[in-house]
């Protein structure tokens, strides 16, 4: 071994002197060293002496207490644990499991459309001229694209909080032994491993208020008025143990109630709580495994993701984006219009309240949950049920196995259901002309509108036409391959 890097080895296994042998005491001295080593070899070449360049080396290995102490709870035999976040691959081999999991998950979804399918293929094929093969490749296509969509969620969320150095030159530090300045403060950025609470709840010309384990905090303020807040991992022992999910560090902020242009949030394991009384500009949120809970009386927009976190939302938001792998989605507008909301999530369920001008909402395996006053909407899931209550302008709701509901008070201008093997069923008012199109190879129909419809191939009726000559009324399509169809009298 080249003698520098044997110093390096002796050095680090003095500072570990206090655990005992053990197999992961030899792996963490090789690891540390190695690091320590070739930050020693990036200060040479840049032209530090060698002795300089060996203690400016040492300093970033830190504190080793808690590494020490961690290592007095292992077994002799026992190894380290994977790294969380490696620099480079981000995810430390938790992405393969996470994605074996979600395409499990989908193939699961998709199986059991699949099944329900196969009993409709006779009847499919000699009614409506369509093969099971053709309708298993189109949901196999669906599940594909959610299945996609999951993976780039789960790898945009694990690289959020894989931990890094800044780029360049440093923003100027803040000190954390007191409250932050916050005059011209116009953004906050927070990358921790644990909880964060933010709260908009200090005077409007108050200063943020920082708590939690502080002593594992770092903060910066840029220029332009970001105030940065992340886990401090500068040296080789806070970053070992942050690579490993071993140095999770709470935050609370308490903010000054007035507008921010925009709140950044990234956290591995931990939950995300914000509330305030005041609009709010852009927020982001990137969990793993953490849950987000909010509550705003107004954000312009309002960005989500997270891999096996729940979302609980009540506010309003003129732009919404969800995304989620295992985690439930609950959001509440109830105050005002959302005017675009998309929601998509690949096992987990969705349930929405309020009000939308347009909304999209994508599962798997999960349901769909819509209430309220919606404009364009439109609703799919492989396997779950889609349920829309309230007054709808336009609706198109799929499921390859699943039921499909929809209940409005007023008359939809365009309304499209299908189901591949689920019943589809609707309930409008008799307010006016419209036309249907039922589409079935061996369902029932059942229509308190149109008492004389039966099953059978596919069928079109016009209710009320004579009432509004030269107007084009609204068309309706409701399908199934082999479930029921009914239109009722809201």
């Amino acid at each position: 071994m080249e003698p520098m890097k044997q110093r390096f080895v002796d050095a680090v296994a003095g500072q570990l002197a206090g655990a005992p042998h053990s197999t992961a005491k030899d792996e963490l001295i090789e690891e540390l060293s190695d690091n320590l080593y070739r930050r020693y070899q990036d200060l040479v070449g840049a032209g530090l002496g060698q002795e300089d360049a060996w203690r400016q080396a040492m300093d970033c290995l830190g504190d080793t207490g808690e590494l020490v102490e961690y290592l007095n709870g292992l077994q002799p035999d026992e190894s380290l644990p994977e790294p969380v976040a490696r620099p480079g691959q981000g995810d430390g081999g938790q992405m393969e499991e996470l994605l074996r999991n979600v395409e499990e998950m989908v193939k699961g979804a998709l199986g059991k459309a699949k099944s329900a399918l196969k009993d409709a293929k006779d009847r499919a094929e000699d009614s409506l001229g369509v093969s099971t093969d053709e309708l298993a490749r189109e949901a196999r296509e669906k599940v594909g694209q959610a299945f996609r969509k999951a993976k780039d969620a789960v790898e945009s969320t694990v690289s959020a909080w894989a931990g890094g150095r800044w780029e360049g030159e440093a923003p100027d530090p803040v000190p954390l032994d007191g409250p932050v300045w916050a005059n011209k403060l116009t953004g906050l950025d927070v990358q921790v491993a644990g909880d964060v609470t933010i709260r908009l709840n200090q005077g409007e010309d108050g200063d943020v208020v920082i708590g939690g384990d502080v002593g594992r905090l770092e903060a910066f303020r840029t220029e332009d008025g970001v105030l940065t807040i992340r886990q401090d991992s500068r040296t080789a022992s806070s970053f070992f143990l942050f690579r490993r999910g071993l140095y999770a560090a709470d935050v609370t902020l308490d903010l000054p109630r007035r507008w921010w242009d925009f709140i950044r949030v990234s956290t591995a394991a931990g939950d995300v709580e914000v509330s305030g009384e005041v609009p709010l500009g852009q927020l982001t949120v990137q969990t793993a495994s953490g849950d987000l809970c909010g509550r705003l009386p107004q954000c312009q927009q309002l960005e989500v993701r997270s891999t096996s976190g729940d979302v609980e939302w009540e506010g309003c938001v003129d732009t919404l984006r969800v995304e989620t792998v295992s985690g439930d989605v609950h959001l509440r507008g109830q105050l005002s219009r959302v005017d675009r909301m998309v929601c998509k999530s690949v096992s987990g369920d969705i349930e929405w309240e309020g009000a939308a001008g347009q909304l999209q909402a994508e599962t798997v395996s999960g349901d769909i949950l819509l209430s309220g006053r919606m404009g364009q909407v439109q609703a799919s899931s492989t396997s779950g049920e889609v349920e829309l209550y309230g007054p709808v302008e336009q609706a198109r709701c799929f499921s390859a196995s699943g039921c499909v509901r929809l209940e409005s008070g007023q008359l939809p201008r365009r309304m499209d259901l299908s189901s591949k093997s689920g019943d589809c069923e609707a309930r409008i008012p008799d307010d006016g002309a419209f036309l249907l199109h039922f589409k079935t190879a061996s369902g029932r129909i059942q229509s308190d509108f149109f008492p004389d419809a039966k099953g059978g191939r596919s069928c079109t009726f016009s209710h009320r036409g004579d009432e509004a000559p030269g107007q084009e009324a609204p068309a309706y399509r409701i399908s199934s391959v082999s479930g029921d169809l009914h239109l009722y009298k809201y």
